[in-house]
């Protein structure tokens, strides 16, 4: 495979767009639900993850959240990662180095209230 490749739901909406070069994962990947909806937005670097990270999830729970959006970098978490509720608050953050959590998560309600850990 090479170049853009992109798949289609039977109602006509894009379901997923990703770039590769000479079979390769290799630039941005777009991910969509059925409706049209955000499901994923990545970058890929010749096969591994590398840049901004966001990934959408139908439920929004209080240890989930909604939304999650983050950074690679070779393959590895790397810098502030962050998850909010539908409502847009911060549900928690942490940050990574080299992959690994550094610290520990920093919780919040729906209200905006830290939580403890």
């Amino acid at each position: 495979l090479h170049g853009v490749q992109r798949l289609w739901h039977r109602n006509g909406t894009l379901i997923r767009s990703v770039n590769y070069s000479n079979g390769v994962l290799h630039g941005d990947v777009e991910e969509h639900d059925g409706s049209g909806r955000p499901v994923l937005k990545a970058r890929y670097e010749l096969g591994s993850l590398d840049g901004p990270f966001k990934r959408w999830r139908r439920e929004d729970t209080l240890v989930r959240g909604s939304y999650v959006e983050g950074w690679y970098t070779q393959g590895k978490r790397t810098g502030t990662w962050t998850s909010y509720y539908g409502n847009g608050g911060k549900a928690s953050e942490g940050s990574f180095r080299n992959g690994r959590l550094i610290g520990g998560w920093t919780r919040w309600d729906r209200e905006g209230n830290k939580r403890d850990p």
